[in-house]
């Protein structure tokens, strides 16, 4: 899988400071490694910090970005490429698109990883981890595995977190939503056998998936237009029940359901006109009081680097140039790390490596 380019900006200035490593050498393994310091740490924006590093032993080359999230100056987004579900886009397009008066961009890095072939009808630049952008859900997150995540109060986590929807018809019967803006679930069950209930909004393109058969159904909000947001209740009404010939057109405002197997029967119980209640949330695992999350972005390992200032070892061998971030302690900072890979001045790095990496910060 390719990284999928996502990334995070913020807002800007230029000033100077010091170093970001604490020692002259970096301990990957076992292995103490010297540290040539390429680019000093120095302020490139309210509250931001980049330094630039070499490892010539191991050999490595380490970009550091430092975000302190009590600034009110800078912010963190996470953006979706080329603006919908299933697109791709270089890094440095998406930093261009998002530069604008008033929204001054500091620096972007990639996020999580991509499909890259249409197996599935998934299409090729569809995100694997979930993905939560100002406040909007644009693709639902993965069941156990981890997803950076920051609340509208600038507080953040690394949690698994899991996305559990529904929808209710007008006589109580209920049933699963599975996905949200994409139909591809890597770690459920249930595409063992392709029985889903998807939904798609406007988040995802203007059209659904080229998937054949099924039934699908448009849902109208009682009041303005459907907008998904990590946790929510939305009042609607079906417009309309038709069978899934393919792809068809996501209309503005509105929603489309997609239903296979058993979801299909309960989207044909249903009757135009009717209201219908769908609700969506996404938990976060070990503190469901988390419920006022800003963004998100899916990781791409279902391993921890670090926690607790103690490194994880994951055991994946794979030596590969990466993107990772790590938090403080007090959840004041954000680290952005990218390791380049796959050249002589750069090998790349092992995710417990990673580990190390982050410790040593």
């Amino acid at each position: 899988m390719k990284k999928l380019t996502r990334f995070f900006a913020v807002i800007a200035t230029l000033f100077c400071t010091s170093t970001a490593f604490s020692a002259n050498t970096v301990n990957i393994s076992g292995v103490d490694y010297a540290i040539d310091t390429i680019i000093p740490k120095h302020t490139v924006g309210p509250g931001t910090s980049y330094a630039f590093y070499h490892l010539p032993k191991k050999p490595l080359t380490i970009h550091v970005l430092e975000v302190d999230l009590s600034n009110q100056y800078v912010q963190v987004e996470a953006c979706n490429g080329g603006q919908k579900s299933v697109a791709t886009e270089t890094t440095t397009n998406m930093y261009k698109r998002n530069d604008s008066p008033g929204h001054d961009m500091i620096a972007a890095h990639n996020g999580s990883f991509f499909h890259t072939s249409t197996t599935d009808a998934t299409g090729v630049g569809m995100s694997r981890m979930g993905l939560i952008c100002n406040g909007e859900l644009i693709q639902n997150p993965i069941g156990g595995w981890p997803m950076f995540v920051l609340t509208h109060d600038r507080v953040p986590y690394f949690e698994e977190v899991n996305f559990s929807s529904s929808i209710t018809s007008s006589n109580g019967a209920s049933n699963r939503m599975h996905t949200c803006n994409t139909h591809f679930l890597e770690l459920d069950a249930v595409d063992d056998n392709g029985e889903r209930m998807m939904m798609f909004t406007r988040e995802y393109g203007t059209k659904t998936n080229n998937a054949s058969g099924g039934t699908k159904v448009i849902l109208v909000p009682n009041e303005g237009d459907f907008t998904t947001t990590p946790n929510m209740t939305v009042k609607c009404t079906v417009e309309s029940i038709f069978d899934n010939t393919g792809a068809s057109e996501i209309p503005v405002g509105k929603a489309v359901l997609y239903g296979t197997g058993v979801n299909e029967t309960f989207l044909k119980g249903l009757t135009v006109g009717e209201e219908c209640t769908v609700n969506i949330a996404t938990i976060v695992t070990s503190n469901p009081s988390i419920n006022n999350i800003k963004e998100g972005l899916g990781s791409s390992t279902t391993d921890y680097l670090l926690r607790d200032g103690e490194v994880l070892i994951c055991g994946n061998p794979d030596i590969a140039p990466r993107t990772f971030m790590g938090i403080s302690q007090d959840r004041k900072t954000l680290y952005s790390v990218a390791v380049d890979g796959r050249w002589e001045g750069s090998a790349g790095v092992t995710l417990d490596d990673e580990g190390y990496i982050l410790k040593m910060l």
